[in-house]
């Protein structure tokens, strides 16, 4: 049996599946506890509403690692060639416009 550990809460699902990908490609297994919960979301109180990220307790120190450099990599934005709108280093198109600056690559 796996002993997993809880290592990180994340406010919402799409938090807890950039952490689960960091995590899952440097190999480790990632077990997410009430991912479900987040449909319910406004119909249930948001307290305790977060998604627990458990890994197993023999890669507990490398996750760990992982997160923590994660969070203190400064994030840089972008600025929208079409609408000249900043935009988060999270987001892959305008958030204004809609412009996807990879398409004018290749």
């Amino acid at each position: 049996m796996t002993d997993w550990t809880l290592i990180y809460q994340a406010d919402n699902l799409i938090q807890a599946h950039c952490i689960k990908g960091l995590l899952e490609q440097a190999g480790i297994d990632v077990n997410l506890q009430g991912e479900a919960l987040q449909g319910a979301i406004g119909e249930l109180p948001a307290v305790g509403m977060s998604v627990d990220i458990r890994v197993e307790q023999a890669k507990l120190k490398q996750a760990k690692q992982l997160i923590q450099t994660f969070e203190n990599t400064p994030q840089s934005q972008w600025l929208c060639q079409d609408c000249h709108e900043m935009n988060e280093s999270t987001f892959e198109i305008c958030w204004h416009c809609g412009h996807d600056p990879l398409s004018e690559i290749g």
